[in-house]
């Protein structure tokens, strides 16, 4: 059995996807990824800190790993059709991350990312619907 290459570099989750349709949604959609944000961020923390040590060996951890973690404000994708927000790590602690994630070939995946955003995934968008109906009774 061949050797598996992990992923590199390992950046994070991509995160939020909204579709750009006028300059209403220009305006508001910021806003509704970063109020995603703000719940799904702590739910990945609180995941990833879940996951490690989940295997076979008791943990060493030092907390560097969840205390890496970042995210990023939202941003205009793809010639600005859409917008998104990322949550990412540095590199050395995104290969950590990758690894914990996707697996090597001598450790099993220990995802913590899927299983945040199933867990997550309500909150968010109800979080994100309360920033659309506030702004839309604003205009």
């Amino acid at each position: 059995m061949g050797r598996r290459k992990t992923r590199r570099g390992f950046r994070g989750f991509q995160g939020f996807e909204i579709e750009f349709l006028n300059d209403f949604t220009f305006e508001v959609a910021p806003l509704m990824i970063a109020a995603g944000m703000e719940i799904l961020a702590p739910a990945v923390k609180r995941e990833l800190t879940g996951a490690i040590g989940r295997g076979m060996h008791p943990s060493r951890s030092t907390g560097a790993l969840a205390a890496n973690m970042k995210v990023s404000r939202a941003f205009i994708k793809d010639g600005g059709r859409f917008f998104k927000a990322n949550i990412y790590f540095d590199k050395s602690q995104g290969n950590k991350a990758g690894w914990l994630e996707y697996g090597t070939y001598k450790q099993t995946p220990q995802s913590f990312i899927r299983y945040a955003v199933r867990s997550a995934e309500g909150r968010v968008f109800k979080a994100m619907e309360a920033v659309l109906e506030r702004e839309l009774a604003e205009v």
